[in-house]
């Protein structure tokens, strides 16, 4: 019995190294294929809007616009990548 767990422990650690490497060098290959060019270096800040209590409005509250899009990315590997795409 104790040399089934032994066993069973060592492949276990096998495996977890196995994917442990396999993590690192996918990071690093996916770190090298980024420029670091174009980056958003200061944000513009989110603006909201107060709108007080009036006659015709019984409850305060902030609004802001959020706009939503689609944005297209071609990567250094040819390939494209669509995603959202959010500015205010």
């Amino acid at each position: 019995m104790r040399n089934s767990n032994n066993t069973i422990i060592k492949r276990s650690l096998f495996g977890s190294f196995i994917l442990f490497l396999f993590l690192v060098v996918l990071t690093s290959k996916v770190e090298a294929q980024c420029s670091g060019s174009n980056l958003i270096e200061d944000p513009q800040q989110f603006t909201w809007t107060y709108h007080q209590v009036t006659a015709s409005n019984p409850q305060a509250y902030y609004s802001g616009v959020l706009e939503v899009g689609q944005a297209s990315f071609v990567m250094n590997n040819g390939q494209t990548l669509t995603t959202r795409a959010y500015r205010h």
